[in-house]
């Protein structure tokens, strides 16, 4: 018996020993991770945002399938964004069951849900004239069933900016950016019921409301919705326009078709509010571990994850997209090489083990969203340089002048132009757009 307990000292020592050296190493690699560098990344990550004028998008597709009165809408959206806000902070996300329940919820009767039909045109769909024109029954049927919800949408696209409202985390509530399909297809809808002129300055319009809210979105999901959004009310305003050939634009025309600024596609304070949400889950899975009663558990919490160190992985990484080399490659056309990813090769990976593995995980593409927004910028300039071209009768070469984007090739493919994407989704290597007018579609009564 007294050799087994010899034993059992003898590797209950061994065990403390190898506990205390990794403590030791975890404590040294932090302290020694903590550079002016990775204070500077955080300081640039951390900033304040910048100020917003209006009111907030959100607001107005916050409670779709509440039916609250338009003029309580400002007032609950700021009580459920306080409450969000109170719950967050009190622990609530972080306990059982974890999910967040609006006030309004209790307060106001239910929308009923009205189902969209399969044929109607999503945020980005360049041919939503011709698919509404092809099932107008249908797209006409679910617009006037669901008028208050396209009501909702539309005023949501007047608001001044779309900046996500609620505490960053996997618990904010889900925001119904789907909405914003409704007037692209109420557009359509009008065009094909004939009035074309109405039709084209709402278009138009559209394309002003979906660039001021892309623009200063501060969320990746946001950013991407605005900005595909434009993509079909441009391409819709474009077909609109062949359908009236020598037509001047309408005012309305102004803003939508003013030039593409790249600064208005750069992804900081996306980039910024993904920082958040990072620093977020990282602190809701420390905090679950470092609070439990298992030494196991407790180990994992306290050796194996550190929010300090993922908040210096990620602001080094996603920072670089808020400095000034990065913001002269875009307007070049060029999305600039990003800081490698820290990876199982860097020794500070082993200051929080599990934090750094998840941080290359959640990091690893997140420049590939760049590229898309120069994708989108270059089809914006030759959907609107093509919409003028339709207005005044120019030639190509005027049009070729104002559609060109740095960094992108624009050819005449027979009767397309092909413009060449850096991110092309499957199946779209190109993006093409018929070169001529269109047929246009009969009206539908």
């Amino acid at each position: 018996m007294s050799h087994l307990l010899k034993a059992l000292r003898k590797i209950a020592v061994v065990v403390l020993v190898l506990l205390a050296l990794s403590v030791a190493l975890v404590a040294v690699l932090r302290f020694l991770s903590d550079t002016d560098e990775a204070r500077a990344a955080i300081a640039l990550m951390e900033a304040p945002p910048r100020p917003a004028d209006g009111d907030n998008a959100i607001a107005w597709i916050a409670f779709l399938d509440l039916r609250i009165p338009e003029a309580d809408i400002p007032a609950a959206f700021a009580e459920d964004v306080a409450a969000h806000a109170a719950w967050h902070a009190s622990g609530g996300a972080w306990g059982e069951p974890g999910r967040f329940e609006s006030p309004a919820a209790t307060r106001y009767p239910v929308r009923p849900p009205v189902a969209e039909p399969d044929k109607a045109c999503t945020w980005g769909d360049t041919g939503c004239l011709a698919k509404v024109a092809a099932n107008a029954d249908a797209v006409r049927a679910w617009l006037s069933a669901d008028a208050e919800r396209l009501a909702l949408a539309e005023r949501s696209l007047k608001a001044g900016h779309a900046r996500h409202p609620y505490a960053p985390g996997f618990d904010s509530p889900f925001l119904a950016y789907q909405a914003w399909r409704m007037p692209l297809n109420a557009v359509a809808m009008q065009a094909v019921d004939g009035d074309v002129p109405g039709a084209m300055a709402r278009a138009c319009a559209l394309v002003a409301d979906a660039r001021r809210l892309a623009a200063g979105a501060d969320s990746l999901i946001a950013k991407q919705v605005a900005f595909s959004l434009t993509d079909g009310a441009a391409a819709l305003a474009l077909d609109i326009a062949r359908l009236q050939p020598g037509q001047p634009l309408p005012a309305d025309c102004t803003t939508g078709f003013a030039p593409v600024d790249t600064a208005d596609y750069e992804l900081c304070d996306a980039f910024r509010g993904e920082y958040r949400a990072h620093i977020a889950l990282g602190e809701y899975m420390q905090y679950r571990l470092r609070r439990s009663w298992s030494p196991a558990k407790l180990a994992q919490g306290w050796l194996l994850l550190d929010r300090d160190m993922q908040r210096r992985w990620s602001a080094r990484t996603l920072g670089v997209a808020c400095t000034d080399d990065f913001r002269r490659g875009l307007t070049q056309g060029e999305v600039p090489p990003a800081m490698p990813v820290s990876g199982l090769h860097d020794p500070y990976c082993y200051a929080a083990f599990v934090t750094c593995v998840l941080y290359q995980v959640s990091v690893h593409r997140y420049f590939d969203y760049q590229e898309r927004m120069l994708d989108y910028a270059a089809k914006h300039r030759l959907l609107i340089a093509l919409a003028r071209q339709a207005a005044d009768g120019s030639d190509d070469a005027t049009m070729l002048a104002a559609a060109s984007s740095p960094g992108y090739s624009l050819e005449r493919e027979g009767d397309a132009w092909v413009l060449d994407l850096k991110l092309p989704r499957a199946g779209e290597r190109h993006f093409r757009i018929a070169a001529s007018p269109t047929p246009s579609p009969a009206p539908s009564h």
